[in-house]
């Protein structure tokens, strides 16, 4: 009973229709244009089984977005030593572990480049573009988390795709 609940709460979080205004939308999509280049962030905090696990790990997560993106035809590059003020996608998926097996978890995509702050002409690196997933899984749904990585992704090629056409 409990997997068949979470089953259609996972599919009911994924599958949400967009619900930013579409000004908002807009606004986000335009940043997007004109980017020649950016890198990829990732973050994965959690539990150290599950960070650890094989789909989760770090470096296996950053791989699988970068080669997502890739195939989408962006202009994605190796992360730079200094990554200062440089545009980039970041990719934060967080996790707990709760009574009976049970993983909340939270992917949040941003994509960052410098901006600058009108009051005093100071630039500073800003989310221009953001996208986040929430579920609720059972460790033998682990894989639904890194789906939620590539949905996710897949939105923000979508959107780059249409702001650069």
């Amino acid at each position: 009973m409990i997997r068949c609940v979470l089953s259609i709460l996972i599919l009911v979080v994924l599958s949400a229709s967009d619900t930013r205004a579409q000004g908002d939308l807009e606004a986000q999509r335009a940043s997007l244009r004109g980017i020649d280049e950016f890198f990829v962030d990732v973050t994965v905090e959690g539990p150290e089984h599950l960070v650890g696990s094989d789909q989760l790990r770090r470096d296996v997560v950053a791989y699988r977005i970068v080669h997502r993106i890739r195939e989408g035809g962006l202009p994605v590059q190796q992360a730079p030593r200094d990554r200062d003020m440089l545009p980039n996608l970041h990719i934060h998926v967080n996790m707990l572990e709760v009574d009976r097996g049970l993983i909340p978890f939270a992917v949040a995509a941003g994509f960052y480049q410098p901006v600058r702050v009108l009051d005093n002409e100071r630039e500073m690196s800003a989310a221009t573009w953001t996208e986040s997933v929430l579920g609720l899984v059972s460790g033998d749904l682990l894989a639904t988390i890194p789906q939620s990585v590539d949905t996710l992704v897949d939105q923000f090629i979508e959107d780059f795709g249409s702001a650069n056409e």
